[in-house]
């Protein structure tokens, strides 16, 4: 995550991409909070989006709407243990998915990459792969 951001546009919803990677992540393996974060994702709305050119956006959730996940750490934002590796056309590792929380609400979707270009717009989910090598929770 870079310092900067972009709010024109912003609060607005979710992009179908952005939308479909935030559940791709949220859904390729189990752990504690899923359910409750892909409650969230129905709710989520895009706050600003990355000033470096890459497609990361922050997100914001009705608290009203949906319930904060049971594993909140107060005032961090910290990654989930699920994540994505995104691929080019020829199948090639070019970056990466992670989904952040804070206080137990979905807070930023950020999309990395290792090259030199940011990645964006977020890559169709035919373009992501799940990290079988999860952090352990």
């Amino acid at each position: 995550m870079t310092s900067g951001s972009i709010r024109e546009g912003f609060p607005r919803p979710l992009l179908a991409s952005e939308r479909d990677a935030l559940e791709f992540v949220l859904r390729h393996s189990s752990f504690p909070e899923q359910s409750e974060l892909l409650a969230q994702a129905g709710v989520t709305t895009a706050t600003d989006q990355c000033s470096c050119g890459c497609a990361s956006i922050g997100l914001s959730v009705p608290h009203e709407l949906a319930p904060a996940s049971s594993d909140s750490e107060s005032g961090v934002s910290t990654p989930i243990q699920n994540e994505a590796v995104v691929v080019n056309d020829a199948g090639e590792p070019i970056g990466g998915v992670l989904v952040f929380t804070k206080d137990g609400y979905l807070s930023y979707l950020e999309v990395y990459n290792y090259g030199d270009d940011p990645i964006n717009p977020f890559p169709p989910v035919t373009h992501l792969q799940a990290d079988v090598s999860v952090r352990d929770a």
